[in-house]
């Protein structure tokens, strides 16, 4: 995975295009190197260490070694689900300068398709949404990246993978 967010990151730091982004707080530019740069943190991000013993009694070293493999295990789970959630929010916050990036595309494809007011989507990821369903109506299939299906055959091996990690711990 980081693999690929980092060839994401540099994708989107290469191009260096803007768009703007109007919402009820007011108008921001998204620049496509911001998105890259949530990437890019995702890709890098090696740990988040988490340290259970830390607010432990003063007397932990007295502790049998069954309780203090109990709670070393705790810090080897909690560090691995912190990276993983962690990696996951840097990767939503990129995502979401994403769906601004293309939000303004969706008021002339609402109004070209005749989108009735109360059927207009509001949020910048529901717009997105509705603008990659109108690119795969239009161009079918053609629409998808080049091995798009063996970039998810990828991605379920991996989250295949982390299942088995989670559920046999």
């Amino acid at each position: 995975m980081s693999e690929h967010l980092i060839e994401a990151s540099l994708a989107a730091s290469y191009l260096g295009n803007t768009s703007t982004y109007e919402s009820e707080h007011g108008i921001a530019t998204i620049r496509t190197e911001t998105i890259g740069d949530w990437f890019k943190l995702a890709a890098q991000l090696e740990k988040v260490e988490i340290n259970t013993w830390k607010f432990e009694s003063s007397e932990a070293s007295l502790y049998c070694g069954t309780v203090a493999d109990n709670i070393d295990a705790h810090s080897e789970h909690y560090t691995n689900h912190a990276t993983a959630l962690t990696r996951f929010m840097f990767v939503c916050n990129g995502l979401e300068e994403a769906f601004r990036f293309v939000d303004h595309l969706y008021a002339p494809l609402a109004a070209a398709k005749g989108v009735a007011k109360k059927d207009i989507k509001r949020a910048s990821n529901m717009r997105a949404v509705v603008l990659l369903d109108d690119v795969f109506e239009r161009m079918g299939g053609q629409a998808a990246p080049q091995e798009f299906e063996h970039h998810c055959g990828n991605f379920i091996s991996l989250f295949n993978r982390y299942k088995a990690e989670v559920y046999c711990q």
